[in-house]
């Protein structure tokens, strides 16, 4: 994304949590936009924001589960993606954010476990995944 884009992007989210600062999926783009700049801290506490207005969208779990991995705190982000898939079964990046947790931590068997459920609902039909 360019610099341009993103400032423009970053200022209608803004506006839209001024206007009604319970959307929640202003909150959550306003997180992926920062996380994708780097910005770990401020993604946090976007997708904490968007997660005290819809507590049971997996996405944001995901997404706050990515900002804690990136952060190097496996541990940490492994609830996140736990409630996410917990709420979205059929969400393979979850799975896949599991297994990377489990084998941060060493614990190469249950890693492989969840590598393996996120391939098998890779190759279903039905699968869901978020968009990068």
């Amino acid at each position: 994304m360019l610099r341009g884009e993103f400032e423009a992007s970053m200022q209608e989210f803004q506006e839209a949590t001024r206007i009604n600062p319970q959307y929640s999926r202003a909150h959550f783009n306003m997180g992926k936009l920062f996380a994708r700049q780097g910005a770990l801290d401020k993604a946090y506490e976007s997708y904490r924001q968007a997660l005290k207005f819809e507590p049971n969208e997996a996405e944001i779990h995901l997404g706050l589960g990515n900002v804690l991995a990136r952060q190097g705190r496996p541990e940490a982000a492994m609830p996140y993606f736990q409630q996410a898939v917990k709420l979205k079964p059929g969400l393979a990046d979850a799975y896949v954010e599991l297994a990377r947790s489990f084998a941060a931590q060493g614990d190469k068997v249950t890693a492989e476990k969840y590598y393996e459920e996120a391939l098998r609902l890779l190759k279903s039909p039905r699968q869901t995944s978020r968009t990068p």
